[in-house]
């Protein structure tokens, strides 16, 4: 080959690299096993279901959960009571929200609402869904 046509070659695999980069969504802030910062799930607690976490009021095995998608933006939302047959967070979820399908999903989990771990307080329960 001439230079000149191996220039133009590798220009092309360099355009081609950079479109195929551009085209891949970067990975968002929730995409991580780990899942969304524990606050950031607090905080979502808070704004959408604050009497879930009101003192005033008993809410003993109240449960808030959250559907996620990977830029950790709220796809569903609700707040109900622990399930008596309580099982892991599979069945939790499935409880809260009965007609979502859930699958696949980058992470799962649950935590205690507030900083009041005893048993009994108020817990979220979420998944971050594959995008």
């Amino acid at each position: 080959m001439r230079p000149t046509a191996t220039a133009a070659l590798a220009s092309l695999a360099m355009v081609a690299l950079s479109v195929g980069a551009c085209t891949r969504k970067p990975a968002g802030p929730c995409a991580a096993s780990s899942g969304p910062p524990v606050e950031r799930l607090q905080a979502l607690a808070r704004q959408y279901h604050p009497e879930v976490l009101s003192p005033d009021r008993s809410r003993a095995s109240a449960l808030v959960g959250f559907v996620l998608d990977e830029q950790c933006r709220v796809l569903h939302d609700t707040a109900g009571q622990r399930p008596a047959d309580w099982k892991d967070v599979d069945s939790a979820l499935a409880t809260l929200f009965p007609r979502i399908r859930i699958q696949p999903f980058v992470a799962a989990g649950i935590l205690f609402a507030t900083a009041d771990t005893a048993q009994g307080s108020p817990q979220i329960v979420w998944v971050v869904s594959k995008d």
